[in-house]
């Protein structure tokens, strides 16, 4: 199959910055059209997070991604796994949550999409 481990990797990298900087246009471009996000937040769909990272919504400060190991399913989807510690902002302070994180991917179009996001807080 040819499926480059490192792009996706990569597109899980450029995720949390984009969110925290207010990069609309990276998420129009990463999030499929049926995109949905799963947090203990709730469930937001892909014009929602769009318009977060618009309007600079996010609580996300940082971010480290922690062994991220890539699962491939078929030469057009795959699903990213890792440990993330995001700094968040919460009543005014910094804190450092921990997640399971994954992501499902399609390729659509030649260009592999967000389709499912999903954290999963560790206690």
């Amino acid at each position: 199959m040819d499926i480059s481990r490192s792009v996706l990797i990569d597109l899980e990298k450029q995720a949390w910055p984009a969110l925290k900087n207010g990069d609309a246009d990276f998420y129009q471009n990463y999030l499929s059209e049926n995109a949905v996000a799963i947090s203990s937040s709730g469930i937001m769909e892909r014009d929602e997070l769009i318009k977060q990272a618009k309007e600079k919504r996010s609580p996300v400060q940082g971010y480290r991604l922690e062994n991220p190991r890539v699962i491939i399913m078929t030469k057009d989807a795959a699903i990213v796994t890792s440990r993330a510690t995001v700094v968040m902002k919460q009543d005014g302070k910094d804190i450092n949550i921990s997640t399971y994180s994954t992501t499902v991917y399609a390729r659509i179009n030649g260009e592999w999409r967000a389709v499912l996001l999903q954290q999963t807080p560790i206690r």
